[in-house]
């Protein structure tokens, strides 16, 4: 009796393994053929490839662990217990690891938004650079004189973005002071003729040159000027250089703080 129920039972435990293993081999083949569906058809979004790896990702360990549970389910073990068990240990590790899964889901975020991308200059989170990487916890950025900021990226999505290269176009603002008793209308047709002198600066919007503000010893003018972003900061330069220069050759004079002091003599 012994005997025969030691076989039964090792019979019925050679069936689970052989069940078992054989919900692994189909297992293992019905995932393979589910990602390479799963990246031909991120292949043909805009997604961050990244972002197509950390999806893939996601979707074999669904699948590994539903074929676990089937598995474990094939020896007695109760379905809905494992899932509680694990739901429990996935909050558990969440709570632990609540910052850095805020930079994660961030990172997810800035790769689907696309707010910029490598190449670009940003200031973002603290930092201000050009875009050298975008990682799922953190974002590179290396500044004008080459050092590099490691921006969480739970610091960039909470803040605000300025992305300086998302358009083609940018605008120069300058402002100079020129004498009070200069003739206005001159003085903004030499500058304007200056600035649209260069073969840089665009067209179109046309360039602007007007008063802003009476100073106290000068009255402001403001000049405002497009062009491609590549050519931003030589045109800015450039024509801070040379417009001191026109305006004297022009007879315009450039003043400087200055007082006038009167003193009476009192007998």
């Amino acid at each position: 009796m012994g005997t025969m129920f030691s076989i039964a039972s090792l019979t019925a435990l050679g069936l689970k393994i052989l069940k078992a293993l054989i919900i692994y081999i189909l297992g293992k083949w019905a995932i393979g053929l589910v990602l390479k569906a799963v990246e031909k058809a991120l292949d043909k979004t805009s997604l961050d490839p990244m972002l197509h790896k950390f999806i893939a990702n996601v979707i074999k360990v669904i699948c590994w662990a539903e074929i676990l549970i089937a598995i474990m389910t094939v020896f007695g073990f109760n379905a809905s217990s494992l899932l509680t068990v694990f739901a429990a240990a996935g909050a558990a590790v969440a709570l632990a690891l609540q910052g850095s899964l805020s930079n994660f889901a961030s990172g997810i975020l800035i790769m689907i938004n696309k707010p910029f991308k490598k190449g670009d200059y940003v200031a973002c989170g603290g930092g201000e650079g050009f875009v050298e990487s975008i990682d799922l916890m953190a974002t590179t950025l290396v500044t004008v004189d080459n050092r590099v900021i490691i921006v969480p990226n739970g610091q960039i999505t909470g803040a605000a973005i300025t992305n300086v290269s998302k358009k083609d176009t940018r605008r120069v603002d300058m402002q100079i002071g020129v004498a009070y008793n200069t003739d206005i209308e001159y003085a903004r047709k030499v500058i304007t003729d200056f600035i649209n002198s260069d073969p840089r600066v665009l067209k179109d919007p046309a360039v602007f040159c007007e008063v802003v503000k009476y100073d106290h010893s000068a009255v402001e003018l403001e000049m405002r000027a497009w062009c491609n972003g590549a050519d931003y900061w030589g045109v800015k330069f450039d024509l801070q250089t040379a417009l001191k220069g026109v305006l004297t050759q022009a007879g315009i004079a450039i003043p400087y703080p200055q007082m006038d002091v009167h003193i009476q003599n009192k007998q």
